[in-house]
């Protein structure tokens, strides 16, 4: 074998050396549990229902006087 085909050889060996010790070491960290998703992102519908209702009857009740 040339010093250059010895080289490449070490190179391949040290690049799947590597690999394995990286993947060894991001296996054995535990993961963080995973946040709870919140319920929903909008506001409750009822709540914006009575609050359009409100409005409404106040312009009702303004325009009667």
């Amino acid at each position: 074998m040339t010093r250059d085909e010895i080289k490449l050889v070490v190179f391949i060996l040290s690049a799947i050396l590597a690999g394995a010790l990286v993947q060894h070491y991001r296996t054995r960290l535990p993961l963080p549990p995973a946040p709870t998703p919140p319920p929903h992102g909008w506001a409750k519908p009822p709540y914006v229902l009575t609050e359009k209702k409100s409005i409404r009857i106040k312009t009702a009740e303004s325009d009667a006087q």
